[in-house]
């Protein structure tokens, strides 16, 4: 009835508001587990970064160095870890283990050393072919791209990361508004559209009209 769903609501509403919103530094205990988050998430998302083939074949590498980091490429912009085409995988339950990574993550360059821009730049790539309202998980979804823009506004975020994560949250948001089989999830994804906008007035003006196709 009316009044279930109203509480629905305001159940998933404390749910994305705690997703989101870091009053205080994590505890050092939580941060020591970011990289094993990073590293759950790495191998589920990008799995031949595991494997030889991930690595240069003039590097002699055996694919144990860099493991925890994602074998860094030292490019300097944290988002490009190698494994080449995100794969999806556990999509609901790994969106979840991103968002405790983006919030425990306490600064950028924490987030270099883990590659964490990568990761959520996968997740981005990732969305669109990932059916999140059928599979009644686009909870999960919201949280992670609301994460990731107070990340960004906190520092632990690459610049590059959000601009290139940008478009792909941008439609998914749109998208789940249009077609949100409930209220509810039409509800969700107008909250997270806040983070989008959030995050599209502080990637650089330029950053931004490019991820959109406007320049």
């Amino acid at each position: 009835d009316a009044a279930a769903e109203t509480a629905e609501e305001e159940e998933e509403e404390s749910l994305l508001e705690s997703s989101i919103h870091f009053s205080k530094p994590p505890h050092p205990h939580l941060v020591a587990l970011v990289p094993h988050c990073c590293d759950a998430l790495r191998r589920a998302w990008l799995p031949s970064a595991w494997g030889l083939e991930a690595w240069p074949a003039s590097s002699g590498d055996s694919g144990d160095t860099g493991m925890m980091t994602g074998g860094d490429d030292g490019d300097g912009d944290g988002m490009s870890p190698s494994g080449g085409t995100p794969a999806p995988c556990c999509m609901g339950d790994c969106s979840r283990l991103l968002v405790k990574a983006l919030k425990w993550c306490p600064d950028a360059a924490s987030a270099h050393a883990i590659e964490l821009g990568g990761l959520v730049v996968a997740h981005a790539e990732l969305l669109e072919e990932w059916d999140a309202l059928g599979e009644e998980e686009d909870e999960s979804a919201t949280a992670a791209i609301a994460a990731a823009a107070d990340a960004f506004t906190r520092g632990a975020l690459p610049s590059a990361a959000a601009s290139a994560a940008f478009p792909l949250y941008a439609k998914f948001v749109a998208d789940a508004i249009d077609t949100a089989p409930v209220a509810v999830a039409c509800a969700r994804a107008c909250r997270a559209s806040h983070a989008v906008l959030g995050l599209a007035s502080k990637i650089a003006p330029t950053e931004g009209l490019e991820a959109v196709g406007v320049i």
